[in-house]
């Protein structure tokens, strides 16, 4: 059973890669990445838009300087998100349920 949700995921993210849309996503918020905790759901949600950001760039041919700048944004965003993180897990690790803690496994 988890090999066949497994497959069903890897073929919907090639199927990602077929098309070219200016609305298209590479990864789209749903309750399996809430930690339900706001700031953390927040930047979270940040996270995977400057993502779906650089995906839409690279697909639709956007010039290297727009998709080096997005990526930029990534990764100086980052840092406040997990630095954030690392302050608050030991108070809120109580509070998350437990799929929410394992989210990037399939």
């Amino acid at each position: 059973m988890k090999l066949t949700r497994n497959s069903k995921i890897i073929t919907e993210l090639v199927g990602k890669f077929k098309y070219k849309d200016s609305n298209m996503s590479l990864m789209t918020w749903n309750d399996l990445f809430s930690t339900h905790v706001g700031d953390v759901n927040s930047q979270h949600g940040k996270l995977i838009e400057l993502i779906n950001e650089i995906y839409r760039g690279i697909m639709l041919e956007k010039d290297k300087v727009t998709v080096d700048n997005t990526l930029d944004e990534l990764v100086d965003f980052t840092v406040m998100p997990f630095g954030y993180e690392e302050i608050m897990l030991p108070n809120i690790r109580r509070e998350i349920p437990k799929p929410a803690t394992n989210f990037f496994l399939f």
